[in-house]
């Protein structure tokens, strides 16, 4: 009996992190007036992109690089959250509001995947 219910628990504990593998990592990122507030560098893989617009005007967030470009769509209106996932590749990406003139007064940063 004490076998079996050790083969229960390293059968779920291998569940659950298969699991966890699948779904892959999760970035925060905030946005407000013409800044994004998120990590520099992630690891490659499977990756959901939390937005949060935390601003008082509407915002964009686009990610491109390593031959992939993808658009958070609607665009999150102040105080919305939207997801967004992308499968990383080792490299650099451009992260931008492509919103008319966001980028231009700042709204851009760098992510480095490693």
């Amino acid at each position: 009996m004490r076998t079996f219910i050790l083969i229960l628990i390293s059968s779920a504990i291998w569940i659950g992190a298969a699991a966890a593998a699948e779904e892959g990592q999760k970035i925060n990122v905030t946005m407000t007036e013409y800044h994004f507030n998120m990590p520099a560098t992630a690891k490659a893989g499977k990756t959901t992109f939390v937005v949060k617009n935390a601003g008082q005007k509407e915002h964009a967030f686009k990610i491109k690089g390593e031959g992939m470009e993808q658009r958070l769509s609607p665009d999150p209106k102040p105080g919305q959250t939207g997801t967004l996932q992308v499968d990383l590749k080792p490299g650099t990406y451009e992260i931008t509001c492509p919103l008319p003139f966001h980028t231009m007064h700042g709204m851009k940063t760098t992510l480095t995947v490693k």
